[in-house]
């Protein structure tokens, strides 16, 4: 036996030299990919700091022109959590002040939907995954509510295995929606508030957790926070679900006896000819709207 276990020995060290030596140059590869993506991941897209920051969803994206407003600048993403939206004001901060932030802030953003795509599996998790891993240290990451096996994969594949260009997805811009109205109240309500079974989906812990981290750190900082619910119209509005508006108002309420500023626009404006869609404005409608939001903001 002690013969037999010497020759498998000498075996297998031969064996185990030619797997390091085929595995070693793939090891620096990564490790060199690794380095230089993480270098590029700390450099900062924008030649010059925000004076005044707004983010959040699609609502935000597609409402906040920024040729009306000089000085705003819309990082705004299609289904933005407002957890994304936190790790991305904290990293955002880290290359200069922000003087000001807007956050959207509509019943929608209350829903679990949004919040359940860390945790699944699919597309969207895979798109989520793609904005936030630039954004949060993995301890911090392994810490929050996800689907691990995705986070992991981007992870990898964005840093490991070629050098990129493509670290700031998380960063978004003003998209103005040149069309007519188009009613589609069923479907933004269903994707907003309903699950596939077309069950009333719950209202998000992590979402509420994000929100008063948002606003802990703009006192903290001194930073101007404006909570801002976008125009919507009618069809949509008058068929949010009583819970989440319910829920929206008493918030609203909370927060402005706390000091946060707190702006409902959902009303602003009526009939289809300032209306994309159910919820959100076209191109004219967003240069209405985001003047009258810079008014507002200037009167403060």
């Amino acid at each position: 036996r002690s013969r037999s276990s010497s020759i498998s020995n000498s075996e297998m060290q031969p064996f185990l030299r030619r797997a390091l030596l085929f595995l070693l140059p793939m090891l620096v590869w990564f490790l060199a990919m690794a380095l230089m993506n993480l270098r590029r991941i700390k450099e900062n897209p924008h030649a010059t700091p925000a004076r005044i920051l707004a983010t959040g969803d699609s609502h935000i994206g597609c409402d906040l022109d920024t040729t009306v407003y000089q000085g705003l600048r819309n990082t705004a993403l299609p289904a933005e959590p407002y957890l994304l939206s936190w790790w991305k004001i904290k990293h955002l901060s880290e290359w200069g002040r922000i003087d000001t932030l807007v956050l959207g802030f509509g019943p929608h953003n209350l829903s679990d939907l949004d919040h359940r795509r860390f945790k699944e599996h699919g597309w969207a998790t895979d798109r989520l995954m793609m904005r936030m891993y630039p954004l949060v240290p993995v301890t911090e990451a392994l810490r929050a509510p996800m689907h691990r096996r995705t986070y992991f994969k981007t992870l990898f594949t964005q840093i490991c295995t070629w050098p990129r260009n493509d670290h700031h997805q998380y960063i978004g811009a003003y998209s103005g929606l040149h069309r007519t109205f188009t009613a589609n109240a069923d479907s933004a309500l269903n994707r907003h508030f309903f699950d596939e079974q077309g069950h009333l989906a719950p209202a998000s812990p992590i979402a509420f957790n994000a929100l008063d981290s948002i606003i802990a750190f703009c006192t903290h900082e001194r930073i101007p926070l404006f909570l801002v619910s976008t125009p919507v119209h009618e069809t949509y509005r008058s068929r949010i679900p009583p819970a989440f508006s319910s829920l929206h108002d008493s918030l609203s309420n909370a927060l402005r006896s706390r000091g946060v500023r707190v702006l409902h626009y959902s009303a602003l404006f009526t009939g289809d000819s300032l209306f994309a869609d159910a919820d959100h404005l076209n191109a004219k409608g967003a240069r209405l709207f985001t003047r009258t939001l810079k008014t507002e903001i200037s009167a403060r």
